[in-house]
């Protein structure tokens, strides 16, 4: 049983998990590639407070996923299949098992969209991403 489960590993989920986890809240975060979403395939990213230089998204999302980890947050890399957000006790259901817990955030982002363009995935991450341990 969680306190708090979030659906998904991008930069909000991973806010979330440190935030929540600090806090004193058993937290799961639910992954099914690897922390950071797309930040973490992004080469530079030049926007975010505290790196006037830039950091690299993989670089950056590592951070984050360090530091929900210091602080005590669980990572499950799974698939999440079913979510049942009724009952007062919510239940997230992955390929492989059923978690409980008192409360679910969904963070799960979004995905690129394509143009279509010939080659484009050729030129696209993630091409030959491989999932790594952190």
């Amino acid at each position: 049983m969680y306190d708090l489960i979030i659906v998904g590993g991008g930069p909000g989920g991973l806010t979330a998990a440190i935030y929540a986890a600090r806090g004193g809240l058993k937290t799961a975060v639910l992954e099914s590639m690897v922390p950071g979403g797309q930040a973490a395939l992004t080469e530079s990213i030049e926007n975010y407070p505290g790196f006037p230089d830039g950091i690299s998204g993989f670089e950056l999302a590592n951070n984050f996923y360090k530091q929900a980890l210091n602080h005590g947050a669980e990572f499950i890399f799974e698939n999440v299949t079913e979510l049942k957000l009724k009952e007062k006790i919510k239940t997230v259901v992955t390929e492989k098992q059923s978690l409980e817990a008192r409360a679910v955030i969904i963070a799960s982002g979004s995905k690129p969209r394509f143009l279509g363009v010939e080659g484009e995935k050729n030129f696209s991450w993630p091409r030959g991403f491989l999932l790594c341990n952190l």
